[in-house]
């Protein structure tokens, strides 16, 4: 089942200030999703489960993240000179390395390295400039991390960030038994 982070006030520090959230529905428990805050160290799995999901058997405490995750995307926020601000979310999940991949250690870790060029044309100027995104994800504790850095351009008058990101991602129990 995809991993879908909960926005709930306990934990709206994770998620992005920019947006709106989603509603979604599993099941019979309907919760609020949004993109996630850049730099926030989080659990994926904890932000992601609830008490509704978990009745259902939709989560469970031993769950485990699989290890095919993806960047999906992220959203930009770029100011002109004048102040006005645009916003402008960019789909990546099916370019090349938006993969996390897997490294050595203790526990499960997989890490991202991601960097692409971008071209936006924004009130008739082209803007260039490109976005680095580099984070870990455990897989067994769901402690996850993404940051991003942004490598301005010919159009240096405009500051452009990310302000939220999503990641494609499922959860998985190899503990359960199919009956």
């Amino acid at each position: 089942m995809k991993l879908l982070p909960i926005y709930l006030k306990e934990s709206k520090q994770h998620f992005s200030d920019f947006g709106n959230t989603t509603i979604v529905r599993r099941g019979y428990t309907t919760f609020h999703t949004h993109h996630l805050k850049p730099g926030a160290q989080f659990d994926l799995l904890g932000i992601s489960q609830s008490e509704g999901l978990m009745e259902q058997g939709l989560a469970d405490p031993t769950d485990a993240i699989d290890p095919d995750v993806q960047l999906a995307g992220f959203l930009l926020r770029i100011t002109k000179e004048s102040g006005l601000h645009h916003f402008y979310y960019h789909e990546v999940d099916e370019l090349p390395l938006t993969q996390f991949v897997a490294t050595t250690g203790t526990y499960r870790n997989i890490v991202l390295q991601f960097k692409t060029g971008l071209h936006l044309n924004i009130e008739n100027a082209i803007l260039e400039f490109g976005i680095d995104a580099f984070g870990s994800v455990n897989l067994e504790l769901g402690d996850t991390e993404v940051h991003f850095k942004v490598s301005p351009g010919k159009e240096s008058a405009n500051k452009i960030e990310v302000v939220g990101y999503d990641l494609h991602a499922r959860r998985v129990n190899y503990n359960r038994r199919p009956r």
